[in-house]
């Protein structure tokens, strides 16, 4: 259970901000020396017989000096005065720009760098300028103009290629990136920091040789690179290489030891090396330093779990899942650590039940589920979830204690048909079966079907050879002694709907799927009530499967009682946009998933 992710720091080109030549005597209010400069203009500005000119070259000389001094607000003033004197000031505006920028103010530093470009159009290093500040915005597209305007003016301005590359590399554009990082590094440009960010682009494009190069001529030019060094490890751990890549981040730690992602980055190597200890303190520091850090948490958690730390293993883990329940791997994580824990309770349990429940638990145990994730539609746009979804219900499953349980994907029609007709066979020697559908559904004048990945519906005279209908699926659990139970989620808006031919002034297509009245024993649970659709989601599970394989579970929850918990998760985790909703009814006794009885189960895969 490795879940170090490789964590590519872009090292940022530091903004060009060279002062703009001035062309002015060195001395008095003109120096570049602030001490000199600021009292020598404050008299200049003093002086009774001063023209309206030498005022505006004084607050233009003493802004200047201000600015390097990093006094912006003293600058802003004083360059403001000089524009009141002199509305044509191009440097005034230049310099009024710059302070404005380095107090965040970006909007009125654009506003100085347009009127700059005004009076001067040719001058490459404001339209530079005007790009940073427009980077720092996040208006990327007008950046990448700007610092190619500066380009074409001053054909050797390697910092406008290295800004750009950076630019180019945020958008994923990683072709023109490595070709604006090979302009900036000819002209000598921060060697150390292009190399490393070239290298990253070299990453996104899977030319490893040519990135493992840049990372180490980066080094070379600056052994102080950090990023360059955690990176390298990155590239060392894709080729399996974990000793160089925890050597690679030890020097990144060393640089820099207050970078909490470093650390959780070796807590995770640490992890991959078997080395369980020395990844716990390494979390141990990550977390310390950010305590909203999920993926140190996940990290710390794997490793106490492996020390068979449980209740510490699981606590991690669910102080993950809080901080970010998108966190690649945390909710199976969360599922399995409960389930694992579930059972622990119930078989510590068993020995004291009283003989008769002992006797009920192992009577009417065998139960099979048959698990389907339909995501590569052929006819319309793929579905992101469903293999995840169905990966994910099929573990909870297992954990429950469902003794076989058959995954399987992408079902065209005739897979579809074959994988029910083998799960007859199974439900009828069963208890309990169950059925778990995720991909798209329809309904056609009240019938509700399932849509298989090779359906194109071009009429509704399609639906009946091109799909599944319900009630064939109802029949395949039919001969199960005591629960029959379909999950479908498989309630999405259906694209196909638009594209159907309506051959019937009678027949119509719904929204999501019809009610449904099941009996014998059977339930059947929509993701979204009947009418109303369910949302794919907003991470790499529906909401619906990660409720379900959440409560699951949880030992000694009746059937009822887990599904009304699904609703209220579904409706919290939606704002209650999607309501899940249980169809069909049981008879008097309890049917609970996870209890003394379950044992982890086996498995078969379909293709």
């Amino acid at each position: 259970m490795n879940a170090y992710r490789l964590m590519t720091v872009a090292a940022a080109m530091s903004l060009w901000l060279a002062v703009p030549a001035v062309g002015a005597p060195k001395g008095g209010c003109a120096s570049d020396d602030p001490a000199i400069a600021i009292p020598a203009c404050t008299t200049a500005i003093n002086r009774i017989a001063v023209t309206p000119g030498s005022q505006a070259t004084a607050y233009l000389q003493r802004g200047r000096a201000y600015y390097r001094q990093k006094q912006y607000g003293l600058a802003i003033n004083d360059l403001g005065a000089s524009i009141r004197h002199n509305d044509k000031s191009y440097l005034a505006y230049v310099f009024r720009g710059l302070s404005y920028a380095e107090l965040g103010d970006h909007n009125a530093a654009i506003d100085d760098y347009d009127k700059a470009i005004a009076i001067k159009p040719g001058s490459a290093e404001v339209y530079f300028y005007r790009a940073n500040s427009r980077s720092e915005q996040d208006d990327i597209e007008n950046a990448i103009a700007d610092y190619s305007r500066a380009v074409d003016l001053d054909p050797r301005m390697g910092p406008a290629f290295a800004n750009r590359g950076n630019l180019q590399q945020r958008l994923g554009r990683h072709e023109k990136a490595v070709a604006d990082y090979t302009k900036a590094i000819a002209l000598k440009q921060g060697l150390s920091l292009v190399y490393s960010n070239r290298a990253n682009s070299y990453v996104n494009l899977k030319r490893y040789d040519l990135a493992m190069a840049d990372f180490d001529k980066a080094i070379a030019a600056d052994g102080g690179n950090f990023n360059a060094y955690n990176n390298r490890a990155n590239l060392h751990y894709a080729k399996g290489e974990i000793d160089e890549a925890i050597a690679d981040v030890s020097r990144a730690i060393a640089l820099n030891p207050g970078m909490a992602e470093f650390h959780s980055g070796r807590c995770a190597l640490y992890l991959a090396k078997g080395a369980l200890r020395e990844a716990l303190a390494d979390c141990d520091t990550a977390i310390a330093a950010r305590r909203d850090y999920a993926e140190a948490y996940l990290n710390r958690g794997l490793a106490h779990w492996r020390l068979e730390e449980r209740e510490a293993g699981l606590s991690d883990m669910e102080m993950a899942f809080s901080i970010n329940p998108n966190l690649p791997n945390v909710q199976r994580y969360v599922t399995l650590f409960r389930a694992s824990k579930a059972v622990q309770q119930a078989e510590a349990g068993k020995k004291d039940a009283p003989a008769s429940s002992q006797k009920a638990a192992a009577e009417g145990s065998r139960r099979v589920a048959l698990v389907i994730g339909n995501s590569r539609y052929a006819a319309v746009s793929q579905l992101p979830n469903p293999r995840g979804d169905a990966d994910l219900v099929a573990a909870a499953l297992r954990t429950a204690g469902v003794q076989d349980v058959t995954v399987a994907y992408d079902l065209g029609r005739a897979g579809l048909v074959e994988a029910l007709r083998s799960f007859s066979a199974k439900a009828d020697a069963a208890d309990w079966a169950i059925l778990y559908y995720a991909g798209h559904g329809m309904e056609l004048t009240g019938q509700n079907y399932l849509i298989p990945v090779d359906a194109r519906l071009q009429s509704d005279r399609d639906v009946p050879d091109e799909t599944v209908s319900l009630q064939r699926v109802l029949s395949a659990l039919s001969g199960a002694r005591r629960l029959k139970l379909v999950l479908l989620d498989a309630c999405r808006n259906n694209p196909f709907a638009a594209q159907m031919m309506m051959t019937a002034a009678t027949r119509s297509v719904g929204r999501g799927l019809s009610r449904v009245e099941p009996s014998g024993a059977t339930l059947v649970v929509y993701s979204a009530k009947e009418g109303t659709v369910a949302e794919d989601g907003d991470s790499q599970h529906s909401a619906f499967a990660e409720a379900f394989a959440r409560r699951v579970v949880e030992p000694g929850l009746e059937i009822n009682k887990v599904f009304r918990f699904v609703t209220s998760d579904v409706m919290s985790r939606t704002a209650n946009r999607q309501e899940p909703f249980v169809y069909g009814s049981l008879p008097p006794e309890d049917f609970i998933f996870t209890s003394a009885q379950n044992q982890p189960s086996s498995a078969t895969s379909a293709p």
